[in-house]
């Protein structure tokens, strides 16, 4: 069982490893981008917000022209506030989480696959390395005699690892990106409950 699964191994090689994790890599780098473009268009500079609504007065009009038009969910949980300012806290505060609920599931869409591929991406490459090990060692069994058997397999063995390093490769930015889109989002959702708390505290001082 053990030798066919090796000669099996063997037979496949190690290629189609590293096709796989270019095709990652590939997949990777692209929502990269698009998350970075994407949290990039939505960015608020919260203390500037802050600064916007507190010199506005309480008119519906002044309020919204202090908070913009900016896609961002701190404006669009400020704007739905601000036009729904006549409903009770309660049926405003559930109306924030919903928006913020919502808006964050579509801040975090494909940064899952990142954190994924950060986890798994070394995994397959070192299965891409013992492919190669295997086969390293098949090629040392059937060697001619006279070859230089530890150069044999030590060149194998030395290809063999490429696939380790290129996981790697693969997987470091992926992390780095997942983690980095993170602290955007919690500090996306941390600005909107400061906008959030600060336009209703001011709808309650009217009444």
């Amino acid at each position: 069982m053990v030798e066919r699964l090796s000669l099996l191994l063997d037979a496949t090689g190690a290629e189609w490893i590293l096709w796989l994790l270019i095709v990652l890599s590939v997949s990777s780098v692209s929502i990269i981008i698009e998350r970075f473009l994407f949290l990039q268009k939505r960015k608020v500079d919260i203390d500037a917000l802050s600064q916007r609504i507190a010199a506005a007065d309480n008119s519906q009009s002044a309020l919204l022209k202090a908070l913009g038009t900016n896609p961002g969910m701190e404006v669009l949980v400020g704007r739905a506030l601000v036009t729904h300012r006549d409903r009770p806290r309660r049926a405003l505060e559930d109306l924030y989480a919903a928006i913020v609920e919502r808006e964050r599931m579509r801040y975090e869409r494909a940064i899952g696959f990142l954190a994924t591929l950060g986890s798994n991406a070394p995994f397959i490459g070192l299965l891409g390395t013992v492919i190669g090990i295997i086969a390293a060692f098949a090629d040392l069994e059937t060697a001619t005699k006279g070859a230089n058997r530890a150069q044999l397999i030590m060149g194998n063995i030395s290809e063999a690892l490429v696939a380790t390093a290129v996981g790697l490769f693969v997987a470091i930015p992926a992390v780095m990106a997942y983690n980095a889109f993170q602290r955007k989002i919690e500090r996306s959702v941390g600005g909107t409950e400061v906008v959030a708390k600060e336009l209703m505290s001011r709808f309650e001082s009217e009444n």
